[in-house]
């Protein structure tokens, strides 16, 4: 999977990325806050440090092709946040950064405890799902359900997972960056309204 051409087929749909301190952002939606915008790319650091992250966490060394997407950035929230691949937090609490990948995999793991499982969380879709790896899978990628920790999908690795992931998601916003299919609970809430976390799109 090539991160570059992803970026290249947002921006033939919405228009160029803009560089704003140590992050990208496209496409302003108004209709959600003052100050949400469709996608956020943010700066790449060092990958060894996600290794080193990787390896305290679970014993593991980052898989190659997550790898390869983090020399591209450091992590991202695409879709109104519904797709987030987690990334490194080093700045202050303050400034907008990716979600870190060590604060949410130690959240979830308090909860994925009781299943006898130890995971590292590199994304979600929607914070309905989950997107991890684990030790016995190693390049695979598991998609857990984020209220009880069950899984309910395998990826055979990550690009497959994001390829999927991404092309789903990229028929699901309009030319405006709206969604398309509302959740009608959720209609009146301008931030849920326009978060895409359906279980259909993981496949």
């Amino acid at each position: 999977m090539d991160m570059n051409k992803k970026i290249n087929a947002l921006e033939k749909r919405w228009g160029p990325f803009t560089a704003v301190n140590h992050w990208r952002e496209q496409l302003p939606l108004p209709f959600v806050t003052p100050n949400t915008k469709l996608n956020l790319l943010f700066d790449p650091v060092d990958v060894n440090l996600f290794d080193a992250a990787f390896f305290g966490a679970v014993g593991m060394h980052v898989p190659s092709q997550l790898g390869e997407f983090y020399q591209v950035t450091n992590g991202c929230r695409l879709f109104s946040d519904s797709l987030c691949i987690y990334g490194l937090q080093k700045r202050a609490i303050d400034v907008l950064e990716p979600y870190d990948v060590l604060t949410e995999t130690n959240k979830a793991n308090i909860k994925l405890a009781k299943l006898g499982a130890k995971y590292i969380l590199i994304g979600s879709l929607g914070g309905q799902y989950w997107l991890a790896y684990s030790m016995e899978t190693q390049e695979k990628i598991i998609v857990l359900n984020a209220d009880n920790g069950k899984k309910v999908k395998e990826y055979q690795d990550f690009d497959q997972c994001f390829d999927t992931l991404f092309n789903n998601l990229m028929k699901e916003y309009d030319d405006v960056g709206r969604k398309i299919h509302v959740n009608k609970k959720y209609r009146d809430v301008p931030v849920l309204s326009n978060l895409s976390f359906e279980k259909t799109l993981l496949l």
